[in-house]
């Protein structure tokens, strides 16, 4: 259920939106130029698709019919048309189109294009509205669900803050954005805001007010207590739709510079920059509280003779593949981080020092186990480990102490752990 569906006798337009969807989104589609060719292709392949895009003006059909057909089959719909009119306006409104778009200038390509992705990503996006009136809250929840997000309903500014501080604490159910009426019993729109951003910050969750109050300092008085964006009621889909998207698109692009400030490109894992700044507090309060510390190094053997064996793809496939072992094997609440070329580094706190060895032992073993495709056919790695649960007055002083660790394991055949206690 990842495809497109186009439906649109301007094979310069569906040509032109079906590019740039597949090169920019990497979504298939499929373009039919009439109502029957869209009735057939859903009613042999309707679970193939997650939505469609359709012109109002087919050669077999007018108006809002090619909507109301494809709308029959349960799938969600954009529409794009060269006229625009307050009845058509009001009419796509009632059969509940995700949006309208006008072809009138190359930047509709764009923006449509935009609108699928966003719909398309909005499927993994929990939002919580916090509204006191049921039927605005539930009228709300209906656009947003339109618009393919997962809503979650609050009667009140508490019970919306336990909501999302029980949800932020999986990383599966984590709420991104929270929608809040300014009046509410229990704890108001003000108060909610100032809750939330006590623990998250806007990069990490988005806030939207809305409210109905005859107040023209009510949206300044939202964005200075914390929230992002504010919206008038009665709400107008359009302008709702196009906020969320807005302040959605932020969030998306704030957590994409910060993946690649703290990740490792290829690997996926945190990067040695970030190791540094995480482990560096986390080591002063565990030495701090007197608790049982691990550092580990980790490095690949012969690597480079894998890389001059077999070549760079091959050697960047080990890198990824050691990674995940590493990633699927260690604590949840461990960290690890790629320091550099095949070497890693493990930090652990509150490890009980009798399991350490055969915890990093597994590891070795998960390692050596990893099948590769080589120039002359399937070979294995191994790693070695070097480690520590040595007490130092420093985190640097306790990875150089892993770091010869390393050495002796390098130096003593490879493919083992050496351990300091």
């Amino acid at each position: 259920m990842n495809k497109i569906l186009i439906v649109e006798d301007s094979k310069f337009f569906s040509s032109i939106v079906k590019h740039k969807i597949e090169n920019e989104l990497g979504l298939s589609v499929i373009v039919v130029d009439t109502m029957k060719a869209a009735k057939l292709t859903l009613d042999v392949r309707r679970d193939d698709f997650f939505i469609a895009l359709l012109d109002l003006t087919l050669p077999d059909a007018s108006g809002t019919d090619i909507v109301k057909t494809v709308k029959s089959y349960g799938l969600p719909c954009i529409v794009f048309s060269s006229v625009f009119s307050e009845e058509l306006h009001h009419e796509l409104n009632e059969l509940s189109v995700v949006d309208y778009i006008i072809k009138d200038n190359p930047s509709s390509f764009d923006y449509l294009v935009s609108l699928v992705n966003r719909f398309h990503n909005n499927k993994n996006i929990n939002v919580v509205i916090a509204e006191d009136s049921k039927i605005q809250r539930q009228m709300a929840a209906h656009f947003l669900k339109r618009f393919n997000l997962n809503v979650i309903e609050a009667e009140n500014g508490e019970e919306a803050f336990k909501i999302v501080e029980e949800a932020n604490k999986s990383k599966t159910s984590k709420i991104e954005l929270v929608i809040t009426d300014y009046e509410m019993p229990k704890k108001n729109g003000f108060d909610l805001i100032v809750s939330l951003r006590k623990k998250w910050n806007p990069n990490e969750l988005g806030i939207i007010g809305f409210s109905a109050a005859d107040d023209k300092r009510l949206p300044a008085k939202f964005l200075k207590s914390g929230a992002d964006d504010f919206v008038h009621k009665p709400i107008q889909p359009e302008e709702f739709i196009s906020r969320i998207s807005h302040n959605l698109n932020n969030l998306e692009q704030i957590n994409k510079l910060h993946i690649a400030a703290t990740r490792d490109y290829m690997t996926g894992m945190y990067n040695r920059r970030f190791f540094f700044k995480a482990a560096i507090s986390a080591y002063e309060k565990a030495y701090k509280d007197k608790a049982q510390l691990l550092v580990s190094m980790i490095d690949v053997d012969f690597f480079k003779k894998v890389n001059d064996t077999h070549g760079h793809h091959v050697g960047d496939e080990v890198l990824i593949k050691v990674a995940k072992v590493l990633e699927t094997e260690a604590r949840e609440q461990d960290l690890i981080a790629r320091f550099g070329g095949e070497e890693f580094c493990l930090f652990s706190v509150g490890m009980n020092a009798e399991v350490v060895g055969n915890y990093l032992n597994h590891i070795r073993q998960k390692i050596s186990e990893l099948e590769f495709d080589g120039s002359g056919g399937k070979f294995k790695i191994t790693a070695s480990l070097g480690a520590t649960v040595k007490k130092f007055d420093c985190l640097d002083d306790m990875i150089n102490e892993a770091d010869e660790r390393l050495y002796d394991a390098k130096e003593g055949g490879r493919n083992k752990v050496v351990l300091s206690r």
